[in-house]
């Protein structure tokens, strides 16, 4: 069962020491903490896509990352809302 952490990198490193290999789940836009991606401690992405297109706004990566991550699709599910849920795991 993931536990759901908005916290540091630290926090987040000392929680996969403490829970072993266990996942550890983190929500918002990589905006609020891209060193866990540059650190690598992300596995996965759980990708909410909506039926909508914004000429302007934040973005998932905003501020960049060093570079292009490849992602393996896992899923895709269509919501009756018209939002797609996008399961991807990165390809190391």
């Amino acid at each position: 069962m993931p536990i759901q952490v908005t916290a540091s990198v630290r926090q987040v490193n000392r929680s996969r020491h403490i829970l072993g290999r266990h996942h550890v789940g983190t929500t918002g836009r990589l905006r609020r903490n891209p060193q866990l991606d540059r650190l690598g401690l992300i596995d996965e992405y759980k990708i909410l896509v909506h039926p909508r297109i914004a000429g302007h706004g934040p973005t998932l990566c905003q501020g960049g990352l060093p570079g292009t991550r490849r992602l393996e699709l896992v899923s895709a599910t269509p919501l009756r809302n018209g939002v797609v849920a996008m399961h991807y795991r990165r390809d190391r």
